[in-house]
């Protein structure tokens, strides 16, 4: 209902593309989203490659 821009990145976490400044991998299969207010979000391991694409990283 939200639309194209968002997306759920963890069972917790809903974000708009618009707001993200990164992606990164952390220790043990754990990734992490930057956001433009300087939050650091967390990704679900199952969700991970939905993300990539959804960045088109």
């Amino acid at each position: 209902m939200l639309g194209a821009d968002f997306f759920r990145i963890h069972r917790s976490h809903i974000v708009n593309r618009a707001y993200v400044t990164g992606f990164k991998a952390s220790k043990g299969s754990r990734y992490r989203l930057s956001l433009t207010i300087g939050a650091e979000l967390p990704v679900g391991r199952s969700r991970a490659d939905a993300v990539k694409a959804w960045l088109r990283i």
